[in-house]
Protein backbone atom coordinates (compact mmCIF):
# COMPACT_ATOMS: atom_id res chain seq x y z
CA UNK A 1 0.00 0.00 0.00
CA UNK A 2 1.25 3.02 -1.27
CA UNK A 3 2.29 5.05 2.06
CA UNK A 4 2.62 8.87 2.60
CA UNK A 5 5.65 10.75 4.56
CA UNK A 6 4.53 11.89 8.17
CA UNK A 7 4.62 15.56 8.26
CA UNK A 8 4.20 17.82 11.06
CA UNK A 9 2.80 21.43 11.28
CA UNK A 10 2.60 23.34 8.36
CA UNK A 11 6.32 24.53 6.98
CA UNK A 12 7.77 26.64 4.05
CA UNK A 13 8.52 23.20 1.92
CA UNK A 14 11.35 22.80 -0.72
CA UNK A 15 9.92 19.25 -2.16
CA UNK A 16 12.88 17.77 -4.83
CA UNK A 17 11.95 14.47 -7.52
CA UNK A 18 15.54 13.41 -7.25
CA UNK A 19 17.19 12.69 -9.85
CA UNK A 20 20.64 10.33 -9.97
CA UNK A 21 22.28 14.06 -9.21
CA UNK A 22 22.61 15.53 -5.68
CA UNK A 23 23.76 18.82 -6.82
CA UNK A 24 20.50 20.43 -8.01
CA UNK A 25 19.11 20.43 -4.67
CA UNK A 26 21.97 22.03 -3.23
CA UNK A 27 21.73 25.00 -5.55
CA UNK A 28 17.86 25.43 -4.90
CA UNK A 29 18.03 24.79 -1.45
CA UNK A 30 18.14 28.09 0.92
CA UNK A 31 18.35 27.48 4.05
CA UNK A 32 16.81 31.30 4.85
CA UNK A 33 13.57 29.85 2.40
CA UNK A 34 12.80 26.66 3.53
CA UNK A 35 12.24 24.94 6.97
CA UNK A 36 11.64 21.41 5.42
CA UNK A 37 12.74 19.64 2.86
CA UNK A 38 10.97 16.74 0.99
CA UNK A 39 12.85 14.39 -1.15
CA UNK A 40 10.80 12.29 -3.22
CA UNK A 41 12.68 9.18 -4.52
CA UNK A 42 12.64 5.74 -6.71
CA UNK A 43 14.36 2.52 -5.99
CA UNK A 44 17.79 3.59 -8.06
CA UNK A 45 17.27 7.20 -6.62
CA UNK A 46 17.25 6.22 -2.94
CA UNK A 47 21.10 6.30 -1.94
CA UNK A 48 21.05 10.08 -3.30
CA UNK A 49 18.24 10.84 -1.26
CA UNK A 50 19.44 9.31 2.45
CA UNK A 51 22.96 11.14 1.20
CA UNK A 52 21.27 14.25 1.33
CA UNK A 53 18.95 13.71 3.91
CA UNK A 54 22.19 13.17 5.88
CA UNK A 55 24.22 16.04 4.38
CA UNK A 56 21.52 18.65 5.06
CA UNK A 57 20.62 17.62 8.84
CA UNK A 58 24.13 17.90 10.02
CA UNK A 59 24.30 21.39 8.04
CA UNK A 60 21.58 22.52 9.62
CA UNK A 61 20.06 20.64 12.27
CA UNK A 62 16.63 22.56 12.69
CA UNK A 63 15.67 22.02 9.13
CA UNK A 64 13.06 18.95 8.67
CA UNK A 65 13.93 16.34 6.41
CA UNK A 66 11.94 13.35 4.56
CA UNK A 67 12.13 11.03 1.73
CA UNK A 68 9.44 9.46 0.18
CA UNK A 69 9.53 6.74 -1.89
CA UNK A 70 7.71 6.76 -5.51
CA UNK A 71 7.14 4.20 -8.36
CA UNK A 72 7.67 5.62 -11.64
CA UNK A 73 5.29 3.34 -12.98
CA UNK A 74 2.68 5.03 -10.75
CA UNK A 75 2.21 8.28 -11.37
CA UNK A 76 -1.08 8.61 -9.49
CA UNK A 77 0.82 7.77 -6.78
CA UNK A 78 2.99 10.77 -7.00
CA UNK A 79 0.48 12.79 -7.49
CA UNK A 80 -1.34 12.19 -4.31
CA UNK A 81 2.11 12.67 -2.31
CA UNK A 82 2.42 16.20 -3.95
CA UNK A 83 -0.81 17.00 -3.31
CA UNK A 84 -0.08 15.59 -0.06
CA UNK A 85 3.01 17.75 0.97
CA UNK A 86 0.91 20.85 -0.49
CA UNK A 87 -1.62 20.10 2.69
CA UNK A 88 1.02 20.17 5.14
CA UNK A 89 3.12 23.16 3.46
CA UNK A 90 2.84 27.02 4.08
CA UNK A 91 4.28 27.81 0.75
CA UNK A 92 5.58 25.39 -1.29
CA UNK A 93 8.70 24.83 -3.74
CA UNK A 94 8.48 22.05 -6.25
CA UNK A 95 11.41 21.36 -8.13
CA UNK A 96 10.99 19.10 -11.49
CA UNK A 97 15.10 18.58 -12.53
CA UNK A 98 14.71 14.58 -11.76
CA UNK A 99 12.84 11.73 -12.47
CA UNK A 100 11.35 10.38 -15.83
CA UNK A 101 9.24 12.68 -17.59
CA UNK A 102 5.85 11.02 -16.75
CA UNK A 103 6.90 11.36 -13.11
CA UNK A 104 7.93 15.43 -13.90
CA UNK A 105 4.57 15.80 -15.44
CA UNK A 106 2.49 14.13 -12.84
CA UNK A 107 4.08 16.42 -10.10
CA UNK A 108 3.40 19.24 -12.20
CA UNK A 109 0.00 18.49 -12.68
CA UNK A 110 -0.72 17.79 -8.86
CA UNK A 111 0.54 21.23 -7.91
CA UNK A 112 -0.74 23.10 -11.61
CA UNK A 113 -3.88 24.54 -9.69
CA UNK A 114 -2.08 25.37 -6.21
CA UNK A 115 0.12 28.09 -5.15
CA UNK A 116 3.45 26.40 -5.87
CA UNK A 117 6.32 27.53 -7.28
CA UNK A 118 7.67 24.82 -10.03
CA UNK A 119 11.53 25.58 -10.08
CA UNK A 120 14.37 23.85 -12.45
CA UNK A 121 17.94 24.07 -11.96
CA UNK A 122 20.35 24.89 -14.54
CA UNK A 123 24.15 25.06 -13.73
CA UNK A 124 24.14 28.03 -10.84
CA UNK A 125 20.83 29.19 -11.89
CA UNK A 126 17.61 28.47 -10.74
CA UNK A 127 14.42 29.16 -12.86
CA UNK A 128 10.74 29.79 -11.46
CA UNK A 129 9.35 27.76 -15.25
CA UNK A 130 5.62 29.47 -15.09
CA UNK A 131 6.29 32.95 -14.39
CA UNK A 132 9.41 32.59 -16.27
CA UNK A 133 11.97 34.85 -14.37
CA UNK A 134 15.19 33.46 -11.91
CA UNK A 135 15.16 32.81 -8.33
CA UNK A 136 17.44 34.35 -5.87
CA UNK A 137 19.04 31.48 -3.49
CA UNK A 138 22.10 31.79 -1.37
CA UNK A 139 24.57 29.47 -2.27
CA UNK A 140 24.93 26.72 0.18
CA UNK A 141 28.06 25.78 1.13
CA UNK A 142 30.03 22.36 1.52
CA UNK A 143 33.64 20.85 1.79
CA UNK A 144 34.89 18.07 -0.46
CA UNK A 145 34.62 15.42 1.57
CA UNK A 146 30.67 16.03 2.13
CA UNK A 147 30.20 16.99 -1.56
CA UNK A 148 32.58 13.38 -2.39
CA UNK A 149 29.96 11.81 0.14
CA UNK A 150 26.83 12.69 -1.75
CA UNK A 151 28.14 10.65 -4.51
CA UNK A 152 28.95 8.25 -2.55
CA UNK A 153 32.46 8.44 -2.44
CA UNK A 154 35.12 8.84 0.32
CA UNK A 155 37.70 11.21 0.01
CA UNK A 156 40.80 10.80 2.22
CA UNK A 157 44.44 11.49 2.55
CA UNK A 158 44.51 15.21 0.86
CA UNK A 159 46.90 16.86 3.66
CA UNK A 160 49.31 18.49 0.93
CA UNK A 161 52.99 18.42 1.65
CA UNK A 162 53.61 21.70 3.55
CA UNK A 163 55.11 24.23 1.30
CA UNK A 164 59.12 24.98 1.33
CA UNK A 165 60.12 27.88 -1.07
CA UNK A 166 63.54 26.21 -2.25
CA UNK A 167 62.19 22.90 -3.04
CA UNK A 168 59.63 24.94 -5.08
CA UNK A 169 61.75 26.85 -6.89
CA UNK A 170 63.49 23.52 -7.75
CA UNK A 171 60.87 22.02 -8.80
CA UNK A 172 60.13 24.71 -11.07
CA UNK A 173 63.73 23.98 -12.69
CA UNK A 174 62.82 20.53 -13.14
CA UNK A 175 59.94 20.93 -15.00
CA UNK A 176 62.38 23.14 -17.44
CA UNK A 177 64.54 20.51 -17.69
CA UNK A 178 63.60 17.20 -16.54
CA UNK A 179 66.02 15.45 -17.73
CA UNK A 180 68.93 17.67 -16.03
CA UNK A 181 70.70 14.85 -13.75
CA UNK A 182 72.09 17.53 -11.07
CA UNK A 183 69.01 19.44 -11.04
CA UNK A 184 67.01 15.78 -10.76
CA UNK A 185 69.59 15.69 -7.51
CA UNK A 186 69.20 18.55 -5.92
CA UNK A 187 65.65 18.04 -5.79
CA UNK A 188 65.85 14.38 -3.90
CA UNK A 189 68.21 15.75 -1.86
CA UNK A 190 65.91 18.66 -1.21
CA UNK A 191 63.11 16.28 -0.57
CA UNK A 192 64.64 13.96 1.50
CA UNK A 193 66.17 16.93 3.75
CA UNK A 194 62.47 18.61 4.18
CA UNK A 195 60.48 14.75 4.03
CA UNK A 196 62.68 12.17 5.02
CA UNK A 197 59.63 10.16 6.02
CA UNK A 198 58.09 10.30 2.52
CA UNK A 199 59.82 8.50 0.10
CA UNK A 200 58.53 8.25 -3.49
CA UNK A 201 60.64 5.57 -5.07
CA UNK A 202 61.56 1.84 -3.79
CA UNK A 203 65.17 0.86 -3.69
CA UNK A 204 66.78 -0.78 -6.66
CA UNK A 205 64.93 0.52 -9.61
CA UNK A 206 67.22 1.39 -12.47
CA UNK A 207 68.24 4.56 -13.00
CA UNK A 208 65.80 5.64 -15.38
CA UNK A 209 62.99 5.00 -13.18
CA UNK A 210 64.66 6.64 -10.35
CA UNK A 211 65.29 9.74 -12.57
CA UNK A 212 61.23 9.64 -14.11
CA UNK A 213 60.02 9.12 -10.49
CA UNK A 214 61.65 12.22 -9.32
CA UNK A 215 60.78 14.39 -12.39
CA UNK A 216 57.18 13.32 -12.19
CA UNK A 217 57.55 14.44 -7.91
CA UNK A 218 59.03 17.57 -8.82
CA UNK A 219 55.96 18.54 -11.76
CA UNK A 220 53.25 17.47 -9.27
CA UNK A 221 54.96 19.52 -6.25
CA UNK A 222 55.01 22.58 -9.17
CA UNK A 223 51.83 22.17 -10.14
CA UNK A 224 49.61 21.59 -6.84
CA UNK A 225 51.80 24.83 -5.56
CA UNK A 226 51.11 27.07 -8.59
CA UNK A 227 47.47 26.09 -8.49
CA UNK A 228 46.99 26.52 -4.92
CA UNK A 229 48.58 29.91 -4.89
CA UNK A 230 46.43 31.27 -7.75
CA UNK A 231 43.15 29.34 -7.17
CA UNK A 232 42.81 29.15 -2.94
CA UNK A 233 42.41 32.83 -2.80
CA UNK A 234 39.58 32.66 -4.85
CA UNK A 235 37.66 30.26 -3.26
CA UNK A 236 39.01 27.04 -5.09
CA UNK A 237 40.39 23.39 -3.10
CA UNK A 238 42.99 22.31 -4.35
CA UNK A 239 43.65 19.06 -3.14
CA UNK A 240 46.77 16.75 -3.62
CA UNK A 241 47.27 13.41 -4.30
CA UNK A 242 43.95 12.48 -2.15
CA UNK A 243 42.87 8.59 -2.28
CA UNK A 244 39.47 8.20 -3.64
CA UNK A 245 37.48 5.74 -2.84
CA UNK A 246 33.78 4.45 -4.11
CA UNK A 247 31.68 3.01 -1.21
CA UNK A 248 28.99 0.03 -1.20
CA UNK A 249 25.34 1.55 -0.89
CA UNK A 250 23.70 -0.65 2.62
CA UNK A 251 19.77 -0.43 1.64
CA UNK A 252 18.80 -1.76 4.99
CA UNK A 253 21.15 0.89 7.04
CA UNK A 254 20.22 3.17 4.28
CA UNK A 255 23.96 4.52 4.51
CA UNK A 256 27.03 4.11 2.08
CA UNK A 257 29.98 1.32 3.48
CA UNK A 258 33.34 1.45 2.97
CA UNK A 259 34.29 -1.46 1.34
CA UNK A 260 38.08 -1.27 2.40
CA UNK A 261 36.45 -2.03 5.77
CA UNK A 262 35.13 -4.81 4.48
CA UNK A 263 38.52 -6.68 3.75
CA UNK A 264 37.52 -5.56 -0.24
CA UNK A 265 39.62 -3.21 -2.00
CA UNK A 266 37.25 0.39 -2.77
CA UNK A 267 40.66 2.44 -4.18
CA UNK A 268 38.92 3.76 -7.54
CA UNK A 269 41.81 6.55 -8.12
CA UNK A 270 44.65 8.21 -6.86
CA UNK A 271 44.92 11.45 -8.75
CA UNK A 272 47.89 13.90 -9.15
CA UNK A 273 45.10 16.97 -7.99
CA UNK A 274 41.67 17.26 -7.51
CA UNK A 275 39.98 20.65 -7.71
CA UNK A 276 36.95 21.63 -6.02
CA UNK A 277 34.74 24.71 -7.30
CA UNK A 278 31.59 25.60 -5.89
CA UNK A 279 29.82 22.09 -6.73
CA UNK A 280 32.17 20.78 -9.59
CA UNK A 281 34.89 18.34 -9.18
CA UNK A 282 37.96 18.47 -12.01
CA UNK A 283 40.40 15.38 -11.52
CA UNK A 284 43.76 16.48 -12.67
CA UNK A 285 46.70 14.00 -13.94
CA UNK A 286 49.98 15.71 -14.41
CA UNK A 287 52.02 14.75 -17.44
CA UNK A 288 55.47 15.95 -19.19
CA UNK A 289 53.64 16.49 -22.40
CA UNK A 290 50.14 15.85 -24.26
CA UNK A 291 51.86 12.97 -25.96
CA UNK A 292 52.98 11.09 -23.26
CA UNK A 293 49.36 11.81 -21.49
CA UNK A 294 47.52 10.36 -24.40
CA UNK A 295 49.94 7.14 -25.08
CA UNK A 296 47.90 3.73 -24.98
CA UNK A 297 50.98 3.16 -22.83
CA UNK A 298 49.54 4.89 -19.62
CA UNK A 299 46.55 3.75 -17.94
CA UNK A 300 45.89 6.94 -15.18
CA UNK A 301 43.69 9.05 -17.79
CA UNK A 302 41.73 6.19 -19.04
CA UNK A 303 41.21 5.64 -14.99
CA UNK A 304 40.15 9.42 -14.85
CA UNK A 305 37.76 8.82 -17.55
CA UNK A 306 36.23 5.92 -15.80
CA UNK A 307 35.81 8.20 -11.99
CA UNK A 308 34.35 11.00 -14.21
CA UNK A 309 31.98 9.01 -15.72
CA UNK A 310 31.21 7.51 -12.30
CA UNK A 311 30.25 10.98 -10.79
CA UNK A 312 28.42 12.40 -14.00
CA UNK A 313 28.06 15.75 -15.59
CA UNK A 314 29.16 17.46 -12.63
CA UNK A 315 32.99 16.85 -12.78
CA UNK A 316 35.36 16.70 -15.56
CA UNK A 317 38.69 15.31 -16.13
CA UNK A 318 42.04 17.55 -17.15
CA UNK A 319 45.17 16.58 -18.32
CA UNK A 320 48.03 18.97 -17.40
CA UNK A 321 50.90 18.58 -19.26
CA UNK A 322 54.13 20.84 -18.50
CA UNK A 323 55.38 21.28 -21.98
CA UNK A 324 53.71 21.42 -25.39
CA UNK A 325 55.80 19.64 -27.97
CA UNK A 326 56.28 21.03 -31.50
CA UNK A 327 52.46 20.88 -33.11
CA UNK A 328 52.07 18.55 -30.19
CA UNK A 329 48.38 19.84 -30.39
CA UNK A 330 47.69 18.57 -34.30
CA UNK A 331 49.25 15.19 -33.61
CA UNK A 332 46.57 14.08 -30.64
CA UNK A 333 43.66 11.94 -32.03
CA UNK A 334 40.71 13.87 -32.63
CA UNK A 335 38.56 11.83 -30.12
CA UNK A 336 41.21 11.59 -27.27
CA UNK A 337 39.34 14.52 -25.81
CA UNK A 338 36.10 12.08 -25.41
CA UNK A 339 36.15 8.53 -24.82
CA UNK A 340 33.48 6.58 -22.86
CA UNK A 341 31.40 9.79 -23.14
CA UNK A 342 33.27 11.91 -20.98
CA UNK A 343 35.47 14.89 -22.00
CA UNK A 344 39.22 15.82 -20.76
CA UNK A 345 39.96 19.38 -21.24
CA UNK A 346 43.88 19.61 -21.84
CA UNK A 347 46.09 22.54 -20.06
CA UNK A 348 49.74 23.28 -19.94
CA UNK A 349 51.46 24.26 -17.02
CA UNK A 350 52.32 28.12 -16.51
CA UNK A 351 56.59 28.27 -17.49
CA UNK A 352 58.98 30.69 -18.65
CA UNK A 353 57.21 33.48 -21.07
CA UNK A 354 58.56 32.38 -23.97
CA UNK A 355 56.98 28.54 -23.36
CA UNK A 356 53.54 30.19 -22.25
CA UNK A 357 53.72 32.61 -25.75
CA UNK A 358 53.70 28.91 -27.57
CA UNK A 359 51.14 27.63 -25.32
CA UNK A 360 48.83 30.98 -25.88
CA UNK A 361 49.10 30.73 -29.71
CA UNK A 362 48.49 26.50 -29.94
CA UNK A 363 45.17 27.69 -28.70
CA UNK A 364 45.69 25.61 -25.47
CA UNK A 365 44.63 26.32 -22.23
CA UNK A 366 47.52 27.94 -19.63
CA UNK A 367 47.28 26.42 -15.73
CA UNK A 368 46.27 27.75 -13.57
CA UNK A 369 45.95 31.05 -15.50
CA UNK A 370 42.87 29.77 -17.46
CA UNK A 371 41.13 27.54 -15.40
CA UNK A 372 38.66 29.84 -13.82
CA UNK A 373 37.41 31.26 -17.26
CA UNK A 374 37.63 28.03 -19.18
CA UNK A 375 36.22 25.89 -16.38
CA UNK A 376 32.06 26.22 -15.94
CA UNK A 377 31.29 27.22 -11.87
CA UNK A 378 28.04 24.96 -10.38
CA UNK A 379 27.35 27.56 -8.36
CA UNK A 380 29.86 30.51 -8.02
CA UNK A 381 32.46 29.90 -5.48
CA UNK A 382 32.55 32.31 -2.77
CA UNK A 383 35.34 34.04 -1.29
CA UNK A 384 36.78 33.41 1.86
CA UNK A 385 35.19 36.47 3.43
CA UNK A 386 31.67 35.82 1.53
CA UNK A 387 32.30 32.06 3.45
CA UNK A 388 33.02 33.83 7.05
CA UNK A 389 30.31 36.43 6.43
Amino acid sequence: MHQLPQLDRRKPTLTVLLGEQPVPTLVDFDPALFSRVVLLASGTTEPVAYRLRRLLQNKVPDLEVAVAGVDHLHPQELMETVRHIIDHSDGMTRQLNGGTKLMALAAYQAAADQDVTMSYVVGKQVTDIQRRMSLERQWFPVDPEELFALHGVQLTGQRPDPYKEDLFQVAQRVTADWKNEDLLDEFLKLWRKRYKFKPFFEQGISKRQRNNRIAGKAREYNAYWQANRALKQRGVHVINEPAISICEWDGQQKKDISATGKGGSSLKKTPDLVLVNGYDIYVIEVKPNLSDAFSEKNSEQHDTYLFGEFLGRFSKGLVLASHLLKNENRRIPEDARERRGFKFDWYVLRGTDEQNKKVKKANIYLFPDDFLSAAPVTPPAASAAERTA
